[in-house]
């Protein structure tokens, strides 16, 4: 874990990730929100502030006003033997309607990092255009003094019609087809022992190892700590980048075990902006379908 950054870099850094990145010239709002910037916007009503986290417990027992909940067990399934998986379309849909989610709202999602990051993923899957995530969430809020509610929230169902992506998830065919390609990078988001097989698939729960050729970054590097969960800054992102082998203008792949740790990698990947897939089956589908793995280090860069 990163070693507790000072104030003042740390909002020279926040500056430096706000601004569009040369692949996201199109980008019309920020993916990554202060705490200062919700502040001024909590009011605005084409704002939805979303809280997503496995337990409805801390939502009750404290969130930012005007925030709703979104149960991340909601968001994912299991299917057969692989994990974490997205549900059926229309499933999946109803549940960000019924959280009020509608196309002409910006979202923004806070919460533990993981399950923020999967419901970013999602939305961005399902086309929504305006989907950002509050860089810290409740812990940024409360640091800065700031009002925190509590108990449970009902609001009205929102109007969201999805315009499906065929560019965020990918397979493991169309992974396995472009490794080792020219312009294509892939990101295991998994800490050193489960990507070198050190761990022995988890003492056998599965094969050990990584897909051959990937860099790896452990998810919680781009992240200050686990007590303050605001990313690190952009400089740190591009050296852990430069580390795991990812070239500026490559393609991102990202993916873990089971497509929950590889959500955090896929947002800061578009925070740099890099074309970025989640393969969402992750070494869960790859390991069940037998395909190539490698143990060890990673390969030095280059």
């Amino acid at each position: 874990m990163r070693i507790k950054q000072q104030s003042v870099l740390r909002a020279l850094a926040l500056v430096a990730v706000l601004l569009p990145a040369s692949g996201l010239a199109q980008q019309t709002h920020p993916l990554l929100v202060t705490q200062d910037w919700l502040a001024e916007r909590l009011d605005d009503p084409g704002l939805l502030l979303l809280n997503v986290e496995y337990d409805q417990s801390t939502f009750l027992e404290g969130h930012i006003p005007g925030a709703r909940f979104l149960p991340y067990q909601e968001i994912v399934t299991q299917v057969g033997e692989r994990l974490v998986e997205l549900p059926p379309l229309e499933q999946v849909v109803e549940v960000f309607r019924q959280a009020g989610i509608s196309n002409d709202l910006h979202v923004v999602l806070y919460g533990t990092p993981i399950p923020a990051a999967r419901a970013f993923v999602t939305l961005e899957h399902l086309g929504h255009q305006r989907v950002s995530i509050l860089d810290g969430g409740l812990f940024a809020w409360r640091e800065a003094g700031r009002e925190v509610a509590t108990g449970s929230v009902s609001g009205g169902r929102g109007v969201f019609e999805p315009r499906v992506r065929d560019d965020v998830f990918v397979d493991a065919q169309w992974v396995d087809e472009r490794r080792g390609q020219t312009g294509y990078a892939l990101l295991d988001g998994r800490p050193d022992n489960e990507y070198t097989g050190a761990d022995n698939g988890r003492d056998g729960t599965y094969r050990p190892g990584h897909i051959p050729g990937a860099g790896q970054v452990y998810w919680e590097e781009f992240m200050v700590s686990r007590e303050e969960p605001r990313f690190v800054s952009r400089e740190q992102m591009e050296t852990l980048f430069r580390r795991a082998g990812i070239d500026p203008g490559e393609t991102v792949i990202s993916y873990c075990y089971i497509g929950m740790r590889a959500s955090v990698n896929y947002f800061v990947s578009r925070l740099m902006g890099h074309e970025t897939r989640f393969y969402d089956g992750s070494w869960n589908d790859w390991s069940l379908l037998g395909l190539p793995a490698e143990t060890g280090p990673q390969r030095p860069p280059g």
